[in-house]
């Protein structure tokens, strides 16, 4: 009887699992790397069911982007695991199905070999490397996509020249520079939640525009100038949630110094929204070919519909065919969280699982947001002033990616230097309050206040 009941329960689980996380139903085939063939690492070739064999098709090209650092077996898994469960609009092998057409993912590792390298990115450090399996990364995607069509052409599929792109995130950061470093090879490109694409010249407003801002320096890297003529026939679908703070500026994986302050020169000081608004403003003035949207009451997420119907649009060549985007104005919103109490240091333990008590760090403010079980990436728009007794002593605190996430509320970890434990100390006071700089975005009242020990 109990066999017969643990069976049951395991048929039901996998069941239950199989109905939550649905596999692709085309073909997954793993392609080594080649490196005589110009690739130092594999990818995946996706071949949906839905192919029209009767005519040549673009392939889809979308980068691998797991936000991990793995080992190469952990990330060749991962790589395929998209393939193989539903995770919402991520999913990338629902796009390749709904514009039936052929997909490469590269399975390239998010390099440790250096702090500033973000190879799923494309970033400036991986653009300039000479040699290694990093090197020139852009050539390695293209000569995959040479040899996937080699592939499909063996399986009686024939394909066309140019590519479609598409990713979201850094996916669709490395899809961007993709279509701009090589814009012939490309036949439209839809990415979202990128917030920084390159812009179409070399200068602005007397800035340089060094890569990834823009085309500055691009003969350096390449041994050729931007071909604006080429990009600029490109259909481009870029598109933003409009409470998407998720901000990558800050983080040194991804930026730079240098490249670091000419974005801000060139988009503002703001939080990245700001910052997106002012890319939208200038590609509305200098690239009629591109479309962008941001979309109300969406986080760090894209509307994959879209995607599809835009690719759809353009998977056959032409001018840009502007598409009518998802009405998201009705959804819930997201913004603002609002902060309802304040815990310093030791004194969160009274509300968190012991055996989170550990990851507590000694000189932290723990902002308590209640009925949310996570909380949006808005680190870029987390920014606070310390007061005591109304005067501000310390100036532009931002958060860190440090969340405690339990049942019905999250913490929202504020780290403090010894520098700051000076300034607090020297007031002579020992309880504050926090000023937000953008409460409609993160919402702390003034009345909270904490007590430090």
């Amino acid at each position: 009887m109990k066999k017969g009941f643990l069976l049951f329960v395991l048929l039901f689980s996998s069941f239950l699992h199989a109905f939550a996380a649905p596999q692709a139903t085309g073909k997954i085939i793993q392609i080594p790397a080649n490196p005589k063939a110009g690739f130092q690492w594999g990818y995946v070739l996706y071949i949906p069911q839905n192919i029209d064999s009767s005519k040549p098709l673009p392939l889809l090209f979308v980068m691998n982007d797991n936000g991990k650092y793995q080992t190469q077996e952990e990330n060749e898994k991962s790589a395929l695991e998209r393939f193989q469960s539903w995770s919402g609009d991520w999913v990338e092998w629902g796009i390749a199905d709904g514009v039936g057409v052929p997909m490469v993912m590269p399975m390239v590792l998010r390099s440790k070999q250096q702090e500033y390298l973000n190879s799923h990115d494309l970033n400036r450090a991986v653009f300039v490397l000479k040699d290694g399996p990093y090197a020139r990364l852009d050539l390695q995607v293209l000569a995959m996509l040479k040899d996937a069509r080699k592939q499909l052409k063996q399986r009686g599929l024939r394909t066309q020249k140019k590519y479609l792109v598409a990713g979201f995130s850094s996916a669709g950061s490395f899809g961007d520079k993709l279509a701009f470093l090589h814009p012939e090879k490309v036949l439209a490109v839809a990415t979202g939640g990128e917030h920084y694409p390159l812009l179409p010249f070399e200068t602005y407003n007397g800035i340089n525009l060094i890569y990834p801002i823009g085309a500055y320096d691009m003969p350096t890297y390449t041994g050729k100038k931007f071909n604006k003529k080429a990009w600029s026939k490109i259909p481009i679908f870029m598109t933003s949630g409009g409470d998407d703070y998720n901000d990558p500026l800050p983080y040194d994986d991804v930026y730079g110094e240098e490249d670091r302050a000419v974005t801000k020169q060139v988009f503002g000081e703001g939080t990245t929204q700001d910052r997106w608004e002012k890319a939208r403003e200038i590609l509305a003035e200098e690239a009629p070919n591109v479309q962008t949207y941001t979309y109300p009451h969406v986080g760090h997420d894209w509307e994959k519909q879209d995607v599809i119907n835009f690719l759809n649009a353009h998977k056959n060549g032409g001018p840009l065919k502007p598409i009518t985007p998802t009405d998201t104005s009705d959804r819930p919103a997201i913004l603002p969280i609002k902060v309802t109490k304040l815990y310093w240091g030791d004194e969160a333990k009274k509300i968190l699982q012991p055996h989170v008590y550990q990851y507590l760090r000694k000189n932290s403010l723990y902002m308590y947001v209640k009925g949310r079980k996570s909380i949006p990436r808005i680190q870029s728009a987390c920014k606070l002033d310390v007061l005591h007794q109304g005067q501000v002593v310390l100036a532009n605190k931002t958060c860190p990616v440090d969340l405690f996430n339990e049942t019905d509320f999250t913490l929202q970890g504020l780290p403090f230097s010894d520098e700051d434990m000076a300034a607090l100390k020297k007031t002579g006071g020992r309880t504050f309050s926090l000023r937000s700089h953008y409460p409609q975005i993160w919402d702390v009242p003034e009345s909270l206040t904490f007590t430090i020990k």
